[in-house]
């Protein structure tokens, strides 16, 4: 999936990795805006050594490459717009099921991290931000049927939780 995505990004995920500058450490993210192509660019955040990587780290890592995302978005609308935000931007992120492979964490938990890091993020953002991005949508993408079933049935449960009851819809 990575080296498709490079390609798909002009090799811009490899020339980071040969800079230094690719996301490896917990916390650590960046994002490639491909703006008027698909896909409209990638997200990317570290996860650590392996067997580092926990539900909290996982939170805190997808909020921190929200906000960095969020914050670009800005950034091109501006650049836009010459520095005025003519409507609230409304963002749309898409991700694998982190974690579930090799980090051994359940898909549920997975899911449940992603959703708190967005609800981070976006709080974040309306508490101390100028800019007027929200991350809208957040879509989960899963190859395996039996893997993405099983997500389409922990969601309704997930965004109930009261820790995220409001933030999000299921659709």
């Amino acid at each position: 999936a990575e080296a498709v995505l490079d390609r798909l990004l002009d090799g811009r995920l490899r020339e980071y990795v040969r800079l230094g500058l690719y996301p490896g450490p917990l916390g650590s993210a960046e994002v490639f805006l491909n703006p008027e192509k698909k896909p409209q660019g990638a997200m990317v955040i570290g996860l650590g050594r392996v067997g580092e990587l926990t539900l909290g780290h996982l939170t805190i890592g997808f909020a921190r490459g929200a906000l960095v995302y969020a914050t670009r978005l800005a950034e091109q609308e501006k650049r836009a717009h010459q520095g005025r935000f003519p409507q609230p931007v409304q963002a749309k992120i898409s991700t694998l099921l982190i974690g579930t492979g090799a980090g051994g964490m359940t898909i549920e938990d997975s899911m449940a991290a992603l959703l708190h890091g967005v609800a981070q993020a976006n709080r974040t953002l309306a508490e101390h931000s100028t800019n007027t991005v929200a991350i809208t949508e957040l879509e989960f993408i899963e190859l395996f049927e039996d893997r993405a079933i099983a997500a389409a049935h922990a969601l309704p449960r997930l965004i109930q939780n009261p820790l995220l009851h409001g933030e999000f819809e299921d659709k």
